[in-house]
């Protein structure tokens, strides 16, 4: 299970639980769900 946040929070969850899931935190200003998604799906394969 992945989990893409743009929450600090949620990272900082992350690292006192441990895994799983991997978070991914987007650090991205004012953004629409559909530009991040196209954002994920440019780079994917990174």
């Amino acid at each position: 299970m992945i989990i893409v946040s743009k929450d600090a929070d949620m990272h900082d969850l992350s690292l006192v639980f441990g895994n799983p899931p991997k978070v991914i935190w987007l650090r991205l200003g004012n953004c629409s769900t559909s530009q991040v998604e196209s954002l994920l799906r440019r780079n994917f394969d990174r």
